[in-house]
C-alpha cells in the first residue's frame, strides 16, 4: 500500500479565448449615449414650448377646453 508517482497531467487540448475591453470603446459609447440623452431632452422642452406657444397665441382665453 504505497503511493504512486506516475500520475501524469496532460495539457489543455486547447487554450482558455481571454476576452478583453478596452476603456476607449466603452468611454465612447458612454458617451454617445448621453449626448444623444441630451438631444432627446432638448427636443422634448423645445416642443412643448411651441406646443404652448401656438396654444396660447390661438386660444381664446378659456384654458379648460384644450
Amino acid at each position: 500500500m504505497g503511493f504512486s508517482s506516475s500520475n501524469r497531467y496532460s495539457a489543455a487540448p486547447t487554450p482558455i479565448p481571454v476576452v478583453t475591453q478596452t476603456a476607449g470603446n466603452d468611454t465612447q459609447e458612454a458617451a454617445n449615449q448621453v449626448n444623444a440623452q441630451k438631444k432627446g431632452l432638448l427636443s422634448t422642452i423645445l416642443s412643448t414650448q411651441r406646443r404652448k406657444e401656438t396654444t396660447s397665441s390661438g386660444s381664446n382665453g378659456n384654458s379648460t377646453l384644450g
